[in-house]
């Protein structure tokens, strides 16, 4: 059956009746990053990871030398990433990379990864 002809036995209008966007499964990657001073550049780092296209949020721990980001890898890979923390001037190593459901969508849980 025709999309039009589904929204017309549904009830629905069929000017309105949205296509269904692919699933995106969200992935995590837990990075170590070393050369950061201070607060600032935690927050360069945060700031280098979040304009990567594909990735959803990013979170930088100074303290413990640790970056989180949630990103969708047919975007982006994890390489790419850790090339984009290097190209900021701090060098960066893949600790571990989580996949699956609900993995960039929560918060604290991100921030207990990222240390």
């Amino acid at each position: 059956m025709h999309a039009a002809d589904q929204a017309r036995s549904s009830g629905t209008d069929p000017m309105t009746v949205e296509r269904q966007q692919p699933a995106v499964e969200v992935e995590r990657l837990v990075l170590e990053v070393a050369g950061m001073t201070c607060g600032s550049c935690a927050a360069r780092v945060k700031h280098v990871l979040s304009r990567q296209e594909g990735v959803t949020e990013a979170w930088v721990n100074f303290a413990t030398s640790r970056a989180m980001v949630a990103f969708d890898r047919q975007v982006i890979d994890p390489a790419s990433l850790v090339a984009a923390v290097e190209r900021g001037g701090y060098h960066a190593r893949r600790v571990t990379i989580a996949r699956g459901p609900g993995c960039g969508a929560d918060p604290a849980h991100a921030r207990e990864i990222a240390g």
